[in-house]
């Protein structure tokens, strides 16, 4: 069962050893990689990231993808589905990313808490942990 989602931010302070990543997080990554879900969407975001160079290569050289990447590490990969989707849509105007209005919704569905350092994601009353910024 997931219990975290985990958001663009923290799986890229986490695979590039940001020196102000909050341990707790990390804990959590480290520990518990199979109850954090990773949306497809922020696969997608973080493959873009990379893409334009806005973020270094988070794969070794031992992985085919991202995507290989998570699963092989454990963490569950969570599709974005029609009804995820359309209530993303459907949220109030807090924040007009589709990366993290998506991030929300999901995790309005399903309980989970979010792994986010972005206060406009906890301003829609979702559970989040690490959200100083």
């Amino acid at each position: 069962m997931i219990r975290w989602l985990a958001d663009a931010p923290a799986l890229a302070g986490f695979y590039t050893g940001a020196a102000d990543f909050p341990h707790r997080v990390r804990s959590i990554l480290e520990d518990e990689t199979q109850r954090v879900g990773v949306l497809a969407t922020t696969v997608m975001q973080l493959a873009r990231l990379v893409a334009e160079g806005r973020l270094p290569a988070l794969t070794g050289p031992e992985d085919a993808s991202l995507t290989a990447m998570l699963k092989a590490q454990g963490f569950a990969l969570v599709p974005l589905d029609a009804d995820v989707a359309e209530q993303a849509a459907n949220l109030p105007p807090l924040h007009g990313d589709l990366f993290d209005r998506a991030l929300v919704a999901s995790a309005q569905r399903t309980g989970a808490i979010v792994l986010t350092n972005k206060a406009a994601i906890a301003a829609y009353a979702v559970p989040c942990l690490w959200t100083d910024g």
